[in-house]
């Protein structure tokens, strides 16, 4: 290894079939050994390339300070992001801005970051992750130990329901499910006023599904489909009354 005798290393790189379409994130965390302490392959839905690196660096970085890293060099083969990282390049994509944010706001947690741009084929791990993820085999854990959670044990925060259905699918949806419930309750408030308790039940009834393969299904689909689909019965039921 190149870096100092403290320094935690994360591979991170992301993916999306369509640029904008569905999308994945790849991550590996090394020690300052060198040793693998976790990967992350994890779709994450509709989203462009850019801004599946953004969240690959996120998940990532997020991973290492969990694990106590004080010192972490992030590794990506976009040379976009990390221009924009080193303060090179702007940020001229509003879509990008919140990511970049969120990402300045995370690295000033650790006691020492820096980012270095690398070669594609010395990110293919990080690469196969996000891909087999795109696939339909996501993968969360230490070293080679896939992480598998009992449905029994797996709930969400906010008052969301256990999800049920096997071990792989629940930590599947699970992910699903976080990722669209944050994004409803991120873009709830931009709903008319006279519209708004409706939306108010569409995501409370979001948050109420606990069944493992419906998030599966629902994947391709953004918050927002999902909040009006769960409208629709209610504005259904005003027309007919």
């Amino acid at each position: 290894m190149t870096t100092g005798d403290a320094t935690w290393v994360v591979q991170s790189d992301g993916a999306s079939r369509g640029n904008p379409g569905l999308a994945a994130i790849g991550c590996v965390v090394r020690d300052p050994a060198g040793a693998v302490c976790y990967r992350i392959g994890r779709a994450i839905g509709h989203a462009t390339n850019n801004q599946a690196e953004y969240r690959a660096a996120l998940a990532g970085l997020e991973a290492a300070l969990s694990l106590g890293a004080a010192e972490v060099e992030l590794r990506m083969d976009s040379e976009l992001i990390v221009r924009q990282l080193e303060g090179r390049y702007r940020v001229r994509n509003a879509a990008l801005l919140p990511h970049f944010q969120a990402l300045g706001a995370l690295t000033r947690q650790f006691g020492r970051f820096s980012v270095r741009h690398v070669r594609r084929e010395l990110n293919r791990e990080a690469d196969a992750l996000a891909n087999a993820a795109l696939d339909g085999q996501p993968f969360e854990g230490e070293g080679d130990a896939v992480l598998v959670v009992p449905a029994a044990s797996v709930s969400s925060s906010g008052g969301s329901p256990r999800l049920k259905g096997s071990p792989k699918q629940v930590v599947w949806a699970g992910r699903i499910r976080g990722e669209k419930l944050s994004a409803a309750e991120a873009i709830r408030s931009q709903y008319p006023v006279q519209v708004r308790a409706d939306v108010e039940r569409a995501v409370a009834a979001l948050r109420a599904e606990a069944s493992a393969k419906w998030w599966i299904e629902s994947r391709n689909e953004t918050a927002q489909e999902l909040i009006e689909k769960h409208m629709e019965p209610v504005e259904q039921g005003d027309r007919n009354g």
